[in-house]
């Protein structure tokens, strides 16, 4: 039996994505804030929403609170992967805490891929800031045809139609696994070829007020 021939598709892997770079991220950001600011350092909700990765941080004797009238004025605090509301490093800044924003802004390597995909999915949960702010950024330079899903079983295969490189990211507490399901998704449909596109690792960034900065 000789098999349908498949329609070509390339896919272009953005990295680092997901829950391994955000979990990476999160650790190495408290521990280089406990290194330089010492015990105890305070982070603001979950960094990254895996039960394992708090406890591992808890262990460092990271201290996790729900608001930052928890977090004494003398002491610095690390803000979520998952992103904030503006008001709350305004709230820092305006009691001079030094804060370190573990937001995930890996949208260079979304940016490095954009401009030669003809469509780009975004593998996060809808109420994540983060993926959200990745589907914009694919959207901004170069792929305005790039969406938000949760996983495979979500993607409109039509939507697909006449893309023959297609960009796969995901946000921060998105496990890799989601991102293999789609692929195998995408290989039962297509000719699928595997491109993974790495940008440099990002440096952390301890943002402190101006006060503190003399």
């Amino acid at each position: 039996m000789i098999e349908s021939h498949k329609t070509p598709l390339t896919i272009l892997l953005a990295s680092p994505r997901g829950f391994c770079a955000g979990a990476d991220r999160a650790i190495q950001i408290v521990e280089r804030a406990i290194e330089r600011y010492g015990l105890p350092v305070y982070v603001r909700h979950e960094v990254v929403h895996n039960r394992t990765v708090v406890v591992g941080l808890e262990a460092k004797r990271a201290i996790f609170v729900e608001e930052l009238d928890e977090v004494p004025d003398d002491r610095p605090v690390v803000f979520s992967a998952h992103g904030v509301p503006k008001a709350v490093p305004t709230e820092a800044a305006r009691r001079k805490l030094v804060f370190i924003d573990a937001t995930t802004n890996r949208q260079a390597a979304v940016k490095a891929i954009a401009r030669h995909c003809d469509a780009l999915v975004v593998i996060g949960a809808a109420n994540s800031s983060n993926s959200v702010h990745l589907v914009e950024a694919a959207a901004h330079h170069g792929c305005p045809k790039s969406r938000l899903m949760q996983r495979a079983a979500d993607m409109d295969w039509n939507w697909l139609t006449g893309a023959g490189r297609l960009g796969i990211t995901a946000g921060a507490s998105a496990p890799e696994l989601l991102v293999d399901e789609l692929v195998a998704a995408c290989r039962e449909r297509f000719d699928v070829a595997v491109e993974e596109v790495r940008t440099t690792a990002e440096s952390v960034v301890f943002r402190l007020p101006r006060t503190l900065m003399a």
